[in-house]
Formats: structure tokens, sequence, C-alpha cells
């Protein structure tokens, strides 16, 4: 079981994934970030959300969305996957 200030650290991250607006935001980089900016804050972010690191601070579905919204980020960022068109920034 995670101590008390595990808990809040990982509460605290899985609540600023799942209110972010971007994939930016998700993962913490700025616009136009470089792929090994993106790959070391996607591995840093996915080893605290991820559903088999969590101790019990997080639900399995909780840790589960918040695992998606963190790997869908990377591929956006990564341009292996669609920018969603509510996230698109305006030309």
């Amino acid at each position: 079981m995670a101590s008390k200030r595990e808990v809040l650290m990982i509460r605290q991250i899985h609540e600023s994934v799942m209110r972010a607006a971007t994939p930016e935001d998700i993962l913490q980089v700025g616009p136009g970030a470089s792929a090994e900016d993106v790959n070391t804050k996607w591995k840093a972010r996915s080893l605290v959300v991820h559903p088999d690191k969590v101790n019990g601070a997080l639900t399995a579905d909780e840790a589960t969305e918040a695992m998606k919204a963190v790997n869908h980020a990377k591929d956006v960022l990564l341009g292996n996957a669609p920018r969603p068109a509510a996230a698109r920034p305006p030309p």
C-alpha cells in the first residue's frame, strides 16, 4: 500500500491528467516539443498512473482512464493519432 504522501501525489497527477484540455497539458510539454521530450514526459506520467503501479491510490477504472489519456496524448503529439477537433489550436 502506498504512503499517504504517495497517494496524494498520485491523486493530484490523476486529476491534472483528467482535466487537461490538450495533449500538451496532459504530458506537460510545450507546443512543438521534440519526440524525445514527449517520450520522457510520457514515461514519467505513465509510471505514476499505470493500473499496476498505483498501489490502491486510484481505482482500477480511474487508473485505466488516466493511462488511456496519457497514451493518446503521446500518440497525438508524435503524429500517430489525429488531434481531437476540440483540442486543435487556433490557426
